[in-house]
C-alpha cells in the first residue's frame, strides 16, 4: 500500500509525501496524481522519506517524473542507489 499526501501547495508548487511501498497499482496512482498536478503547470516536489520499498516499475516511474522536472527529496540511500543505477541520478 502507498499513501500519497499533499503536504503543501502554493500557486507554483505542490509537495507530495509518499508513505509505504511504491509497487504495482500504486505506481500508476502516483503517475496519475502527478500528471494532474503537472497539467495545471505546477512544479512537484516529492518527499520520499516514508517509502519503504520501490520495485522496478516504481523506479522507472520516478525516473520518468524526474525527466518532467519533478524533484525527489529525502530519498533513502537504497533508493538513491537504485535511481543512480537506473538513471545516473546524483
Amino acid at each position: 500500500m502507498l499513501r500519497i499526501s499533499n503536504t503543501e501547495s502554493t500557486e507554483d508548487e505542490t509537495r507530495l509525501r509518499l508513505d509505504g511501498r511504491l509497487v504495482g497499482p500504486w505506481v500508476s496512482e502516483l503517475m496519475l496524481t502527478c500528471g494532474a498536478v503537472l497539467a495545471r503547470g505546477k512544479q512537484i516536489r516529492i518527499d520520499c522519506a516514508g517509502v519503504t520499498f520501490v520495485d522496478n516499475d516504481g523506479i522507472a516511474a520516478l525516473r520518468s517524473l524526474q525527466e518532467r522536472a519533478v524533484q525527489l527529496i529525502n530519498c533513502s540511500p537504497l533508493m538513491i542507489l537504485q535511481l543512480e543505477q537506473e538513471t545516473g541520478w546524483n
